[in-house]
């Protein structure tokens, strides 16, 4: 996962989810917009549940926060906060810089980082590259199936 604060877009490489696979997702914060990059068919699919990904990355406006403890979280120190939004509850762990390095709903759901290196991001990471082709979720479908499966990756 990488994140340009700048534009506030969030870049996630699915290789980390999905061992392999040649695809990455950029979900813009601001807009609530999110694509997922197939690089292996230079094609770019708009990702329906986009905006539902964006809300899930912040807290509404209203949220409650209680700080609790701290943590240490791949090497970095954080502060844990209880939080309640929007009927959810949980806990996430926030630098003092605001970089959330966990955080899980109520039933234990979410993620922690595993590494964490504050460096100078490369803009051009956050862009869907020129020339790939829109296609919607169907025709991403049926190219992948069209495709021997050495080559899906």
């Amino acid at each position: 996962m990488a994140y340009l604060a700048a534009e506030r877009k969030l870049r996630v490489d699915m290789s980390a989810v999905i061992p392999g696979m040649n695809a990455w997702g950029l979900t813009d914060l601001a807009t609530g917009r999110s694509d997922v990059v197939m690089e292996n068919l230079r094609a770019v699919m708009t990702n329906p549940g986009g905006a539902d990904l964006a809300r899930g990355l912040r807290l509404a406006e209203n949220a409650r926060m209680t700080r609790a403890d701290t943590a240490t979280i791949a090497g970095v120190r954080c502060t844990n906060w209880r939080w309640e939004s929007e009927g959810q509850r949980g806990t996430s762990c926030l630098t003092d810089d605001g970089v959330m390095l966990r955080s899980a709903n109520e039933r234990g759901e979410g993620m922690e980082a595993t590494r964490v290196t504050y460096a100078a991001q490369d803009a051009s990471r956050f862009r869907v590259p020129a020339g790939y082709q829109q296609m919607d979720m169907q025709q991403m479908g049926r190219a992948l199936g069209a495709m021997p499966p050495a080559q899906r990756r």
